[in-house]
């Protein structure tokens, strides 16, 4: 059996998203032990599964070990027998699918115009701390199910931060700057993963919405898209990233303006500065774009890409010198990877280097 990824599955998930297992088994009896210095959730199928090896147990059942966050079945040497493609875990407001090594991740709440709700600030730092953990993840697509991208930050969050509020000026103060630190915290998983992460955005990107694609490294967008900086017309500054990050990626001016006016940029304005890579005419054929650009980077070395994005990050706030000197680092140890000389034979042999995870 061929190796697959391990995925961030709750000890039971692995029974609801996969058919090959569903259909011909039923759990008899789950407990929890250890193997090695790793908790391990072991569980008895009442009837054998095509895609595990039988183990020691009652009689004519399949023992299968899952790990707090994969499925490897250490005592049959399995891996992850949950198939590529399939829903990874059940989350309230993403879906998250791994093909090819590209992690599909999307916002799910398309009938509240992904609007952000509490559970998504939490989810996504978990799916982001996966992606960083899992090898077989060389790079990220981020998109959003239904017509809009994101109407931004839910409305009924921020009622439900300003219910906490009591009397006390101290400790309300106290309360606002930890849920903002919260929220940063996970844009900034996007922006500090080790992967690239490419946005796919249609129809609105309204304010929250447009802190979390300035994480991304590349944002292209279909015709219809709509972005905002919305927050002004709140009554408050862009508190998750906008105003940190965004000035990276368009001109200062540009940015005053649209942080000050909240105004509406569309799909032309966006391409010409420089907001976005490209345009698509439809979220389809822009779907379709993107995963051809990341099937594209997951091809390449992985640690060929990771050093790239860490080059780029560390420049943000180092000068050309130290930059220099960083690199030179980093190489003397990466280029004693088999990558190098793989990718030298492929050029020589003008054929495809397939580099392992």
């Amino acid at each position: 059996m061929s190796s697959r990824p391990s995925m961030p599955v709750a000890a039971f998930d692995v029974f609801k998203y996969c058919p090959l297992i569903t259909d011909g088994a039923v759990v008899v009896s789950p407990n929890t032990g250890h193997h090695g210095t790793t908790t391990v959730q072991t569980i008895w199928l009442a009837a054998p599964c095509p895609l595990l090896s039988k183990d020691s147990g009652p009689a004519n059942v399949t023992t299968v070990a899952l790990q707090e966050r994969c499925t490897d079945c250490y005592s049959s040497s399995i891996h992850c027998p949950v198939p590529e493609g399939l829903l990874l875990r059940e989350y309230q407001t993403f879906l998250v699918e791994l093909n090819d090594n590209i992690a599909h991740v999307q916002i799910n709440r398309a009938d509240k115009v992904n609007a952000m709700s509490e559970a998504f600030w939490t989810e996504i730092i978990d799916i982001f701390e996966w992606i960083e953990q899992e090898d077989a993840v060389r790079v990220v697509v981020l998109s959003a199910v239904g017509k809009h991208f994101s109407s931004g930050i839910d409305l009924k969050m921020l009622a439900a931060v300003a219910n906490r509020m009591g009397e006390d000026a101290g400790r309300n103060a106290r309360v606002l700057r930890r849920t903002i630190l919260d929220m940063q915290a996970s844009f900034t998983a996007v922006d500090e993963c080790r992967k690239p992460v490419l946005a796919v955005i249609q129809g609105y990107c309204l304010g929250g919405a447009i802190d979390l694609v300035s994480a991304c490294d590349m944002r292209y967008a279909a015709a219809d898209v709509q972005f905002a900086i919305r927050e002004i017309d709140m009554g408050m500054a862009a508190d998750v990233g906008t105003l940190q990050r965004l000035p990276r990626i368009i001109p200062d001016g540009i940015m005053r303006e649209l942080a000050y006016t909240g105004r509406t940029v569309e799909a032309d304005e966006a391409l010409r500065i420089g907001l976005i890579n490209r345009s698509f005419t439809d979220k389809a054929t822009l779907l379709d774009g993107v995963m051809a650009i990341a099937r594209q980077i997951a091809e390449k070395s992985p640690i060929a890409i990771e050093g790239t994005k860490a080059m780029i990050g560390y420049m943000r706030d180092h000068s050309v010198n130290d930059g220099l000197e960083h690199v030179a680092i980093w190489n003397a140890a990466m280029l004693q990877s088999p990558d190098l000389k793989l990718a030298m034979v492929a050029q020589m042999s003008k054929q495809k280097p397939v580099f392992d995870n």
